[in-house]
């Protein structure tokens, strides 16, 4: 008879939730905004923050091998008094322009940072103080070296590529003292600033982040709004353009059918005149509450006055004649009520927009012509 599994300890319960906060919180302060994202929205910031990453150690990079390479002319013109031969100069110089060159070539992430370490070897190489041999270098001007890497823990993207160049940097400064032993006092100092380098590179990381995803945050609320009509909630022209489009699209990628409408509201600057504006802007409001309630997967736009427009995705023309019904009868519960004329087209793969918004404008006029209050079809479903 198999024995009853023995209750979790309420203390390893507690001790497990503490480390798990303490996980969190770290997680937090390590990357700020960025732990508080969804998954799949925080590798899209950090594939747009890899980029930016890039642009700006290719321009640092350059401005070093500029500056590399300044170094090596004055030496070799006499100038700059070197204590190593000038073929070691020229040859780093040289090695660091072919790892440059591969680190901007590479699309795999080991050969690119491979490079890129190389590149940062070759470079110091070249830049180190000069008339002076390594072995008579004081260790805080030795161990100083190591304080440069953690200058570029700002501008990684990814946490683990930050937290691995601290390691790296936590390493070499440890061989190098367990290696050289140096006073206490320099070896305190040492380890003291590299401390403070990372530590620092690591905030400015999480700020960097947070203003980018604040940044970001911003650009598509002022995206947003510039494509959104204030007064019915709907898309405006430039909005509509966008989405519509898209919509268009994808259903002729799925080869699913899509139609689009018109409608105008019938007798509208009458109803302003004789309700005033206020009444007309609550009906306008109240059109895009409808369509928005209707619409379902489509899109739907205010295009000016008391224009709209349908984007309807899946609908052929019963489908899409059903919807301007269920419209209609919506805003016949209205006060004051309001009917519309309708153009209705039903797309063939391949049609542009401007095709069918010109198709369904002009049977929107064909549906004032007949006595408003109805919607003219014009089937473009027979053939592609």
């Amino acid at each position: 008879m198999s024995k009853a599994p023995k209750p979790e300890i309420p203390s390893r319960a507690a001790a497990a939730a503490g480390h798990a906060r303490w996980r969190s919180r770290l997680h937090v302060w390590l990357e700020g905004d960025l732990a508080l994202m969804d998954p799949a929205e925080r590798q899209a910031v950090v594939n747009w923050q890899e980029v930016q990453t890039r642009a700006a150690l290719d321009a640092l990079f350059v401005l070093l091998l500029g500056l590399a390479a300044a170094k090596v002319g004055l030496a070799l013109a006499g100038v700059w008094p070197v204590q190593r031969p000038l073929a070691v100069h020229a040859g780093a110089l040289a090695v660091a322009c072919a790892a440059l060159w591969l680190s901007r070539r590479s699309r795999n992430l080991t050969t690119e940072a491979a490079s890129a370490l190389v590149y940062v070897a070759a470079v110091m190489t070249v830049i180190s103080t000069p008339g002076v041999r390594w072995a008579d270098e004081g260790v805080v001007s030795l161990g100083g070296a190591w304080l440069l890497p953690p200058i570029g823990i700002p501008l990684l993207a990814r946490l683990g590529s930050a937290l691995t160049l601290a390691a790296l940097c936590v390493l070499g400064v440890t061989a190098y003292l367990v290696l050289s032993p140096p006073d206490p006092v320099a070896s305190w100092a040492v380890a003291l600033y590299l401390a403070i380098g990372i530590g620092a590179g690591l905030l400015l990381r999480r700020l960097r982040s947070d203003m980018t995803i604040r940044y970001r945050r911003m650009v598509e609320e002022a995206t947003r709004q510039s494509r959104m009509d204030p007064l019915t909630g709907l898309h405006n022209r430039r909005g509509w353009q966008v989405h519509a489009s898209d919509v268009l699209r994808r259903c002729y990628e799925m080869r699913t059918p899509v139609a689009l409408v018109f409608l105008d509201l019938d007798h509208f600057k009458q109803l302003n005149d004789t309700h005033g504006h206020v009444v007309g802007d609550r009906v306008l409001g109240l059109v895009g509450r409808v369509l928005e309630a209707r619409i379902a997967d489509g899109v739907a736009a205010r295009l000016g006055g008391e224009e709209f427009a349908c984007v309807l995705p899946g609908a052929g023309a019963p489908q899409a004649l059903a919807f301007t019904r269920h419209v209609r009868g919506d805003l016949a519960q209205g006060s004051p009520a309001v009917s519309f004329s309708g153009g209705l087209v039903v797309a063939r793969r391949g049609d542009s927009l401007a095709d069918l918004m010109t198709a369904a404008d002009n049977a929107m006029y064909r549906a004032k012509d007949g006595g408003r209050d109805r919607v003219v079809v014009t089937d473009r479903s027979g053939g592609d």
